[in-house]
């Protein structure tokens, strides 16, 4: 069981590299794909045309593709869109209207944040990306507009299986789902929290290393939670983040590492002793009370991506370093009344 996990090259050092690892393993599929992302956006980039090519040459092959998508009632706010509206969001709209006339199936799903594609029920695709191409085609260090991100192909039957199962609208099986030793975490935040219920429980048993790779970490409680397992457990813990309202005061409990000469961070990485979990679930307010998130854990597979990271990942990250000048001072104490909030 996941002895055929694989890892893309992901640094968006070489865009075109990853963007192309995802058409081939668009290619591959025979009989049916299932897209899971956000929303589709709209696209500047050749991405969107590109996409359009492989999954038209997927259609003629007979392949079943179906396109989960987040409905627009995303933060329950909205309930009748005006045409108007529509036209203005960046929602491509239009990318949908041509995708279902091809013969894509479009399912819409509340609040769903998941980035996931499994291929005949034989390799699943994970990470952080979603179908737009600020992930996949613009070269970084050119313009500074792609987001830095982290995905894995695990190529195993029994867990595309499990995951088309547990990601079927008519099942949504939340909670947590074993497969031998692989454990997942699908979140409906309305009854379940990823983090207390799956990650930190985890956590709380690591005996040698924490790294978290993630956008950002606005969540006072997890800080709190982290901080208390770094006392008990004498453990380092190392955090690769974007520069964010709570830098300052994270940074002084831990090794925090921040993005330099990128756009984003987008990873959602937790590495724990040599187990991955890797999924859609950020450590902020949205992921934990809004987003159907899920997160996989896989484990004594950190070898396998640790030379990636170290290689091509962490040279883009400096050690932030916290001020005591008023201005910081000032940024901790919104983020701490922030955190209040949730």
């Amino acid at each position: 069981m996941t002895n055929n996990i694989t890892c893309n090259n992901f640094c968006n050092v070489n865009a075109n590299k990853t963007f192309n690892i995802l058409l081939d393993y668009l290619n591959k599929t025979e009989k049916k794909l299932n897209i899971h992302t956000w929303f589709l956006l709209k696209d500047k980039t050749f991405f969107r045309e590109k996409l359009k090519e492989c999954l038209i040459n997927l259609i003629k092959k007979k392949v079943e593709i179906n396109l989960y998508v987040s409905d627009l009632n995303y933060f329950g706010l909205i309930t009748d869109i005006s045409s108007k509206l529509i036209e203005k969001t960046s929602i491509d709209f239009e990318f949908y209207k041509e995708l279902k006339l091809l013969g894509v199936n479009i399912i819409y799903i509340k609040n769903t944040h998941i980035k996931c594609m499994i291929s005949d029920n034989k390799r699943v695709y994970i990470g952080g990306r979603n179908l737009m191409g600020s992930y996949w085609q613009c070269d970084y260090i050119k313009n500074h507009t792609n987001f830095m991100d982290i995905d894995i192909i695990v190529e195993d039957e029994n867990l595309a299986k499990k995951i088309n199962e547990i990601l079927d609208p008519e099942k949504n099986l939340f909670g947590l789902n074993k497969l031998n030793e692989i454990e997942i975490f699908y979140e409906n935040p309305i009854k379940l929290e990823l983090w207390k219920n799956f990650l930190y429980e985890n956590i709380k048993k690591a005996k040698k290393q924490i790294i978290i790779h993630n956008s950002n970490i606005e969540n006072n409680e997890i800080i709190e939670n982290l901080l208390e397992i770094k006392k008990k457990n004498n453990i380092p813990i190392k955090i690769y983040t974007n520069k964010t309202p709570s830098s300052d005061y994270v940074s002084k409990h831990f090794d925090l590492y921040t993005l330099e000469n990128s756009y984003f961070y987008h990873a959602k990485l937790y590495i724990i002793d040599d187990d991955i979990y890797i999924g859609s679930y950020n450590i902020d307010p949205v992921s934990e009370v809004i987003n159907k998130e899920i997160l996989i854990k896989i484990p004594n597979k950190y070898n396998l991506i640790k030379n990636i990271l170290d290689e091509e990942y962490l040279p883009n990250f400096k050690l932030y370093k916290s001020n005591d000048d008023i201005l910081s001072k000032i940024k901790e104490f919104i983020y701490k009344m922030f955190s209040l909030l949730y």
